[in-house]
């Protein structure tokens, strides 16, 4: 999870963390840096557990993917969500810090902190 991604786009355009957002306005955040980034890391999933919901992507620039395996090396999920008793759990690498600068940034932080516990 140490790899800062500057690209993130959508899984679940509908999840309520991203009411507000259009699909590629998460793309980076500005934040008066000279590379922009939208998340700090990323992580795997099993993505056949039915808990686990992957509601956004990233995918380490400039690198091909030349069998399934590589994505395990090259991408992952800076946002996800795991279904826990009658509620949810939302792990996420998104920047939060960029929300004084880039008002998507300032979004996102109002929607991860308003999230509605849904998978």
């Amino acid at each position: 999870m140490t790899m800062q991604s500057e690209i993130v786009t959508m899984n679940v355009p509908e999840n309520s963390i991203f009411a507000g957002i259009d699909e590629l306005d998460i793309a980076w955040f500005e934040n008066g840096r000279t590379v922009p980034y939208a998340a700090y890391g990323r992580y795997s999933l099993n993505r056949m557990d039915p808990d686990l919901c992957a509601l956004a992507e990233t995918l380490q620039w400039h690198n091909y993917i030349a069998k399934p395996t590589d994505y395990d090396k090259l991408g992952g999920t800076p946002l996800f969500a795991m279904a826990t008793g009658q509620g949810g759990i939302l792990v996420s690498s998104i920047r939060i810090d960029a929300d004084g600068k880039d008002p998507v940034a300032c979004r996102m932080t109002h929607n991860i902190l308003n999230w509605d516990f849904r998978v």
